[in-house]
């Protein structure tokens, strides 16, 4: 090439032909030593030459290309002084291995970074750089093994167990990632979680661990890693009375509880945890919080029956599993809780009751095709069975024996005054019937409407209006959960509402219903098909009211109501006597802005100018988001 430049030489190096574009860079330094552009273009021959012979190990020919580089004049160029104070670090043999390292981590050699990074821990050991470096190939490592046999999860066990003696900085995202190493082969048969987090330690979750997964493709939000791990492992702790991790467990659970939108199996297994590590007077306090918010669930007052049974109270214990039968009558899931009950019995000899929760365990368990418990088969081997003629059922003892059971969740929560209300069927649900409920209120004067599932009032035998006495409580997200309803004495009808007086604004016929409002906070409708006669624009009616909250605020419904010749409150309704402007929409407005609507305008014959007088009432202009006044009746008054 004749006469080459320093642009010939970056465009010969960017080609790949690095030889040759050096030696092109030394003809030009022979000839202009001291411009910038021709220092520059053999610099970057050199650091790339640089780089290349570290690879290759090749520490002499390093040292020689350093020297070159070393003696330049190298201009201020803040790009080119950063790759020559990378590349001199390359003379060093273990700098050179770790570049080495990279390289192939990068290429995705992750098998070979990994030798080269144990070569260099091995000449130093206490190198936590490295070790960390380390850590990061296992884990790219244990991505590439697929878990579909046990030899893999053999093999991700071995990567686990090699990353663990590392000891490296923990708590760190790195330590955080063989949380989600270990996940891939929880519930793996040849995986112990219990061992894992022994060793990996418990106390090293960070915040972020904590915090709710969310898929930004989809949206949907899955349990943080620290709760997926840890549910998992008090779990297999539980099964296998691992108190020590349990005890060790305990601060973890409840810093997840404080983390969780949902926090109710989290409760669930901390009050199995201090009940199994023998603390079932704090255990009672979260039996009872998770009894009520699974009321109808066998398991919860079983739960909350063997806590009592710890507790030595007996009588309580046999009331709660009383419970426990009367709700799941599903003989596959309840074996247990009958032979507790049988226990008892026996305890108290009453043997013909016992007798037949035994004979219904051993009946169940060989329609199956199970093994009879041990303890059953010695049972049925004592003399007092033998001799013993078994109840046929023992369904009413139950029902006598639970009210210990709903004392321990319910005593200390007050009756409160309801009144029934009328039952309906879901849409599309024909065999889902429920009932509305409306329980009297502290801080308004609407009773609050709720709704129950109607064989939750099975036990009592009483009309709408009829007065029953409710215990029961809110949730946190503002439900309102029932525990208890019985009948109650009352002297009339819907005894807990108050009467209001509403005037009717607005008669839709097309949709059938009647509009009317009591006051600026209170309104309702009323479908046609529920009145009682034909009501017009400017009618009275009397009202029963209740209330009930949703997304658009509260709304009120007319339970009960007829006919009344009583008057509105004053602020609702108000006469006038006004000159009227006629729009060219021929929507009328009087002089205090008072609205009369087409129909009125028109069948009065109202023109712009007449003198009107009349009845208004209060009207909310949802366009103007204000209230005004609109007008009901009018007369046109003689000029």
């Amino acid at each position: 090439m004749d006469n080459p430049t320093s642009k010939d030489v970056f465009a010969k190096r960017r080609s790949g032909s690095l030889d040759e574009a050096y030696e092109m860079a030394k003809a030009l330094i022979d000839e202009e030593k001291s411009d910038d552009w021709n220092i520059r273009a053999i610099a970057w021959c050199l650091i790339d030459l640089i780089k290349r012979e570290a690879k290759r190990n090749n520490t002499p020919q390093v040292k020689d290309y350093l020297l070159k580089l070393n003696e330049l004049d190298v201009p201020n160029d803040e790009i080119l002084l950063k790759q020559i104070n990378f590349v001199k670090k390359l003379e060093n043999q273990k700098n050179q291995l770790i570049e080495k390292a990279k390289t192939k981590s990068k290429e995705g050699d992750h098998n070979e970074a990994l030798k080269i990074y144990e070569e260099i821990l091995s000449t130093d050991p206490r190198n936590q750089k490295i070790k960390e470096s380390i850590g990061w190939e296992l884990y790219h490592l244990s991505k590439t093994v697929k878990v579909e046999s046990k030899k893999d999860v053999t093999d991700i066990k071995k990567i686990i167990l090699k990353y663990l003696k590392l000891n490296t900085e923990r708590p760190s995202l790195l330590h955080s990632k063989f949380l989600l190493v270990a996940k891939r082969i929880i519930f793996k048969d040849n995986f112990n979680i219990i061992n894992f987090l022994k060793n990996w330690d418990v106390r090293n979750l960070r915040d972020e661990d904590f915090e709710p997964y969310e898929n930004l493709k989809t949206g949907k939000s899955f349990p943080s890693i620290a709760e997926y791990t840890i549910k998992k492992a008090i779990k297999q702790a539980l099964r296998d009375k691992d108190t020590d991790f349990i005890k060790k467990s305990l601060n973890t659970i409840d810093k997840l509880i404080s983390y969780s939108e949902d926090s109710f199996w989290l409760e669930y297994y901390k009050t199995k945890c201090l009940f199994i590590i023998g603390k079932p007077d704090e255990a009672i306090k979260f039996a009872t919080k998770i009894v009520k918010q699974k009321i109808n669930d066998f398991w919860s007052w079983e739960l909350l029956g063997d806590i009592q049974l710890e507790l030595k109270n007996d009588d309580n214990a046999f009331s709660c599993y009383c419970k426990a039968l009367i709700v799941n009558s599903d003989e596959k899931f309840i074996q247990k809780v009958r032979l507790k009950v049988a226990r008892y019995l026996i305890e108290k000899e009453d043997f013909s009751a016992a007798k037949y929760e035994i004979e219904n365990i051993a009946k169940n368990k060989l329609n199956n095709g199970y093994k009879i418990p041990d303890e059953v088969l010695n049972i049925k081997k004592k003399k007092w069975y033998l001799n013993t003629e078994a109840n046929k059922d023992n369904s009413n003892l139950y029902i006598n024996h639970v009210e210990l059971a709903e004392l321990l969740l319910f005593d200390d929560i007050d009756w409160i005054d309801g009144c029934i209300g009328d039952s309906y069927t879901l849409k599309g649900k024909p065999g889902k019937v429920r009932r509305n409920i409306y329980i009297k209120q502290k801080d308004s004067v609407y009773p609050l409407e709720i709704s129950i599932a109607e064989n939750k009032i099975q036990h009592i035998n009483i009309n709408n209006g009829e007065g029953v006495k409710i215990k029961g409580e809110f949730t946190d997200n503002n439900h309102f959960m029932l525990y208890r309803i019985e009948e109650r004495e009352f002297d009339l009808l819907w005894d807990i509402f108050c009467e209001d007086i509403g005037i009717i604004d607005h008669v839709n016929h097309n949709k059938k219903l009647i509009h009317f409002i009591v006051d600026k906070e209170v309104d309702s409708l009323i479908y046609f098909e529920y009145l009682d006669k034909q009501y017009k624009v400017g009618d009275t009616i009397a009202v029963l009211l209740s209330e009930k909250t949703s997304s658009e605020g509260k709304k009120y419904k007319a339970v009960h109501f007829h006919e009344t010749d009583k008057s509105v409150k004053d602020t609702i309704v108000k006469n006038f006597n006004e000159k009227v402007s006629v729009k060219a929409s021929m929507l009328g407005f009087t002089e205090s802005n008072i609205l009369i609507d087409r129909n009125l305008v028109s069948n009065h014959g109202i023109e712009d100018g007449d003198i009107v007088c009349g009845v208004s009432v209060l009207n909310y202009n949802k366009k103007r988001n204000e209230w005004g006044w609109k007008a009901l009746d009018i007369e046109k008054v003689a000029k």
